[in-house]
C-alpha cells in the first residue's frame, strides 16, 4: 500500500470513530432519559427495588451520567 493510501484509511477510521463516539454520548442520553422516566412511573407505583439499582449501575457502568 501507498503512504498516501494508508493516509486516507487512517483518516476515514478517525472520523468514523468521532461519528462512533458522538453517536455514543446521543445514546447514553437517551438511555439516561429513559431510566429517569421509567423510574419514575415505577417508583410512583411500587417503590425502589434491585431491578432497578441494577439498571442503574449498569447504566454507570456505560458512562451514564446518574446527575
Amino acid at each position: 500500500m501507498s503512504e498516501t493510501n494508508d493516509q486516507r484509511i487512517y483518516d476515514r477510521c478517525i472520523i468514523r470513530v468521532g461519528q462512533l463516539e458522538a453517536e455514543n454520548v446521543k445514546l447514553r442520553e437517551l438511555c439516561k432519559e429513559l431510566l429517569d422516566l421509567c423510574y419514575d412511573a415505577y417508583n410512583q407505583e411500587w417503590g425502589w427495588d434491585d431491578e432497578w439499582a441494577l439498571a442503574y449501575e449498569m447504566a454507570k457502568k456505560l458512562g451514564v451520567d446518574d446527575g
